[in-house]
């Protein structure tokens, strides 16, 4: 797991996607092999990071700067009058990385379950469901 973890990192750099997925895959095989600690630290950098490229994608102008529009890491990039590049984001690509949010939320809560915490594991389990009602609607 290690090793693909760095190599994705090396070729793409922390803050990407794909290294997130692989974050979440290595935590849920640590879940099932009941390493619920390691497991727990390696969901919580994956949502770390998913809440970051959140952030760039909801309005984060490249260089640091935010900007009142769209911003994010996919579709075409624009030059706004002071020459920072805002870059516009997809909405299914937003969609997509808050359901990733939802499910690693779902995730921790499952670890906070299984250690009977209860009272957190709902909290987990609550903003996954608001996410995923956010972006599916009430009904699916």
């Amino acid at each position: 797991f290690r090793e693909a973890l760095r190599i994705r990192i090396l070729g793409l750099g922390e803050e990407h996607p794909l290294v997130v997925r692989l974050l979440n895959n290595i935590g849920c095989a640590l879940f099932e092999m009941d390493d619920l600690e390691e497991s727990k630290g390696i969901f919580d950098e994956a949502l770390r990071l998913q809440r970051l490229l959140m952030r760039e994608q909801n309005g984060e102008v490249k260089g640091g700067r935010s900007s009142s529009g769209n911003g994010g890491n996919s579709a075409s990039g624009v030059d706004d009058e002071d020459g920072a590049n805002i870059v516009s984001i997809d909405p299914k690509d937003a969609h997509s990385m808050l359901l990733s949010i939802a499910l690693t939320l779902c995730n921790l809560g499952s670890i906070h379950l299984r250690w009977g915490k209860y009272d957190e594991s709902s909290v987990y389990y609550e903003e996954a469901l608001l996410i995923q009602e956010s972006v599916l609607g009430e009904d699916h």
